[in-house]
């Protein structure tokens, strides 16, 4: 195994790539104890290029953030590929080292956070059902009826159904929309100090495009570009695989994702593709998570807002705190020229959003 370390600031970043067997973990345990000493801030590990791990790489681990934690201070894991991530979960370590959650997961509340964040929903929901004009005593029923549902035993696919049909006479999707109206014409008052100057714009996951059609005064040329067409404007639209762009190298001054980053499968290799074709600036908003409870809580609201409503498939839910993207895009090499918390922005909307406006190298 090969541990690269890198130090930012006060914390330390190792970045492994190998296997996490038995001399793995020997290595591990005198690199991690080295960054104890050198460093009072965090220690991150980077498992984006790690395949394996086994127990004595597991003990390791373990042993080092039992002692942090007892310090004050935080081990933080990212990028758990596909079979190490599994390791994690079969050992229940995910509940110490925040392995990311399926809605699921989220819907057993195996311990009292997720207990915590499915009460904080059923409160939140009770008050969107008011904003959004449902009477009370059907929005209560609905609710008490939607967490029956939820806390049954029962695959996720199939809770789906049954809250589809439950919802449906409501048609809180056009209630929704109706109440979100103003929604893009906000968004683009925060974002259009960030663009003067630009001459073109790619919208990555562009939705119905009315947030990029406020823009036609700013921007010369403007492309959107979605895996879904819900396009409701005169823009050119282009639709994509998720991953790769089908567009050339620095193609557009500017690119903006609005909530784009959490629900990919690799956020890396999608802002990757941002990076190759945008010349200047990336501007990143994105729902966030101040603590576990918030982040099982908008699991549970994502799953009902895109897959129960939406009728999409289910995504991955890469909700990340204000910090944690910071050294995301650091880590990439972008300068963030502006970190915005723009925070819970509709009344009907559980999302908690954070601007990021960053810059490419050499601008």
């Amino acid at each position: 195994m090969q541990i690269i370390t890198e130090s930012i600031g006060d914390e330390i970043l190792l970045k492994l790539s190998g296997d996490v067997d038995g001399i793995g973990a020997d290595e591990l345990a005198v690199e991690l104890s080295k960054a104890e000493e050198t460093h009072a801030g965090r220690i991150i590990m980077d498992f984006s290029e790690v395949t394996m791990i086994t127990s004595l790489g597991l003990g390791t681990i373990i042993i080092t953030y039992k002692r942090l934690e007892s310090l004050g201070r935080t081990l933080e894991l990212r990028n758990l590929q596909p079979n190490v991530r599994k390791v994690f979960l079969m050992t229940g370590l995910d509940r110490i080292l925040k392995v990311q959650k399926s809605a699921d997961e989220v819907f057993q509340k195996g311990d009292h956070i997720s207990e915590r964040a499915m009460q904080n929903a059923k409160e939140f929901l009770g008050e969107m059902m008011l904003n959004l004009g449902v009477e009370t005593d059907t929005g209560t029923e609905v609710i008490d009826r939607i967490f029956h549902i939820c806390d049954k035993p029962t695959p996720t696919p199939d809770k789906a159904v049954k809250l589809r049909k439950l919802l449906a006479g409501l048609q809180l999707p056009a209630r929704m929309a109706d109440s979100q109206k103003n929604l893009a014409s906000d968004m683009h008052g925060r974002i259009r100090p960030y663009v003067v100057g630009m001459e073109s714009l790619l919208h990555v996951r562009c939705g119905d495009g009315k947030l990029a059609g406020l823009f036609k005064q700013e921007f010369n040329k403007i492309q959107l570009l979605d895996v879904v067409d819900r396009n409701q404007t005169d823009l050119p639209f282009m639709k994509h695989n998720g991953v790769k762009i089908p567009l050339p190298d620095k193609s557009f001054d500017v690119s903006l994702l609005h909530c784009s980053l959490s629900h990919c499968v690799s956020p890396e290799s999608a802002i990757s593709e941002v990076l190759r074709v945008t010349k200047k600036r990336i501007i990143v908003i994105e729902s966030i998570c101040l603590n576990e409870t918030q982040r099982q809580f908008n699991i549970f609201f994502d799953w009902l807002f895109n897959v129960v409503l939406g009728q999409a498939e289910e995504l991955a839910y890469n909700f990340k705190k204000p910090d944690d993207w910071k050294w995301f895009f650091r880590d990439l090499g972008l300068s963030i020229r502006a970190s915005v918390d723009m925070g819970l922005d509709h009344p009907t909307v559980p999302e908690y959003h954070w601007m990021y406006v960053l810059d490419l190298p050499g601008q």
